[in-house]
C-alpha cells in the first residue's frame, strides 16, 4: 500500500493507506521510502531543489484522517543520486496527535 492514491487514479480522499491505519488500530505507522522530486526523463536542468517541508506537507496531506490521533508517521526515505534521479531524504518521525516533527 502507497501513501500515494492508488495508481494515481484513485479519489485523492480515498485515503487508502490512512484508512487503513485506522482501520487496523494501528499507533505506530513505518513507511520506508525512495521519495523523488524529478523523474529520470526529466531534463537535469530543470530539476529543482527539494523542500523537506512541502514533502513533510504532502504526507501529512495524505494521512489527514490520522490527524489528531494517537499516532506516530515513522518515515525512512531515501537519500542523495542515482542515475541522474534525485532522491528527497526527508526522513522523520511526526505525531500525528499534533501534527509535529518529533
Amino acid at each position: 500500500m502507497d501513501i500515494n492514491p492508488k495508481d494515481f487514479v484513485a479519489p485523492w480522499g480515498d485515503y487508502e493507506l490512512a484508512n487503513a491505519t485506522l482501520t487496523h488500530g494501528s499507533r505506530l505507522l513505518l513507511f520506508a521510502s525512495a521519495w523523488t522530486h524529478n523523474h529520470p526523463d526529466d531534463d537535469p536542468a530543470l530539476v529543482t531543489p527539494v523542500d523537506a517541508d512541502e514533502v513533510r506537507r504532502y504526507w501529512l496531506s495524505r494521512l489527514a484522517p490520522l490527524v489528531g490521533k494517537d499516532v506516530h508517521f515513522v518515515c525512512a526515505n531515501r537519500v542523495g543520486a542515482e542515475n541522474g534521479i534525485l532522491f528527497t531524504g526527508c526522513s522523520c518521525v511526526i505525531s500525528l496527535r499534533e501534527p509535529e516533527v518529533v
